[in-house]
């Protein structure tokens, strides 16, 4: 029984690993802007045109993943609500006691919510992983890859955005977890005291 125990802990352990590892992208600015545009052409919901009271209100705002999700400067006095160890990578992951609250009453993870990974090698800090949910994004996503409302970014230790990570990467992943809202971790979330 042990031994399965050990297993089954080893295999969710794999799991979230993995898939915490996947969230890294190179955000391809112009590749968005192009399936925009083309899903602009062909839906109405996500018309471009501006200047109409019915565009204006139907059209989020014409951002990039840069501007949305912006380095969370106080994600330390949140929730660290789980910690994952493999190898020489330790990820501490931390959220608001808001969004901890919601999922443990089995509400929705509230709109403003961000989830912040650290990622250590060997010790030292190497990078940051964010996920922040809002109201209206990721609807010019086509649905085969968007998360719900979420919207991801990585950054350099020193908090500068990370051009180099591919973040479709997170998006596939994290496709994955749409039973949980996108969040692979949802489980140690309700699980904190």
């Amino acid at each position: 029984m042990k031994k399965l125990l050990l297993l089954v802990f080893l295999a969710l352990t794999l799991v979230i690993a993995l898939s915490l590892t996947a969230c890294s992208r190179n955000y391809n600015v112009t590749a968005n802007s192009n399936q925009q545009a083309e899903q602009a052409s062909t839906s109405p919901s996500i018309s471009k045109q501006e200047g109409t009271k019915e565009n204006v209100a139907q059209t989020p705002p014409s951002t990039t993943v840069d501007e949305l999700v912006k380095f969370p400067e106080n994600y330390a006095d949140g929730v660290l609500y789980t910690t994952v160890n493999r190898s020489n990578i330790r990820e501490e992951i931390f959220t608001s006691r808001e969004a901890v609250n919601a999922v443990k009453s089995g509400q929705p993870i509230p709109s403003g919510t961000v989830i912040t990974l650290m990622d250590y090698r060997d010790g030292k800090l190497f990078r940051y992983v964010v996920m922040e949910k809002h109201t209206g994004w990721g609807v010019e996503y086509p649905p085969e890859k968007r998360n719900g409302e979420w919207e991801f970014q990585a950054f350099n230790a020193d908090k500068s955005v990370n051009e180099k990570e591919d973040l479709n990467r997170c998006f596939s992943c994290h496709k994955s977890a749409e039973q949980k809202d996108f969040v692979y971790t949802f489980d140690q979330m309700r699980s904190v005291k």
